[in-house]
């Protein structure tokens, strides 16, 4: 199993770049940032873009109904990141979610040469995600909910006759004495 290693995108361009070097020098296979809407997820990752070299470069996601595809099309032109390090995510939330993620995908694929992720919670999604996505990134799922999406994925997959995308998985973790705060309410290292 692969390990990647994410960040929030408005953390401090300092961090991003220090982050994204030490995860590439621990072999870390993917670094990620999110797309929280008033920071440009594609403007951090080409921070960490610029001081490394091997490392996958994801973000999760970008959401196609604030941001149509074609701006992520420009989005992705504009920041040089190295597409065939990219792992571009997408996804949407309802209504009409299944229609705009497919076109998405579709003219993402039309105009950009990187592998596109399809952020998945629902079922429908899921199999949608099999059958048009290089890769599915599962967030806030239970262990036993994450084997069961990764089955519809892998329907999805094979009822297009095409490869069991890449399947990415969130698991989110605090560290430092705030952490210990919001785990166990004591807010003392080691007391937890």
């Amino acid at each position: 199993m692969a390990q990647g290693f994410a960040l929030f995108a408005a953390s401090p361009a300092e961090v991003i770049r220090a982050c994204a070097r030490e995860a590439e020098a621990l072999s870390y296979t993917s670094f990620w940032v999110n797309h929280p809407g008033s920071f440009d997820g594609l403007a951090a990752l080409a921070l960490a873009a610029k001081e490394t070299r091997r490392i996958d470069l994801g973000i999760g996601v970008i959401p196609l109904h604030t941001r149509d595809a074609a701006s992520i099309t420009e989005g992705v032109k504009a920041t040089a990141l190295p597409l065939d390090r990219l792992l571009l995510g997408v996804g949407s939330p309802n209504p009409d979610a299944l229609k705009r993620v497919r076109a998405g995908v579709a003219t993402l694929k039309e105009n950009v040469s990187t592998r596109i992720i399809v952020a998945a919670l629902g079922p429908q999604m899921c199999r949608l995600a099999g059958e048009v996505a290089d890769g599915v990134l599962f967030n806030w799922l239970t262990p036993e909910h994450a084997r069961r999406s990764a089955d519809l994925v892998r329907a999805g997959a094979a009822s297009a006759k095409r490869p069991v995308p890449t399947l990415y998985a969130y698991v989110r973790v605090a560290i430092g004495p705030a952490a210990c705060t919001r785990s166990c309410g004591k807010g003392r290292p080691g007391s937890c």
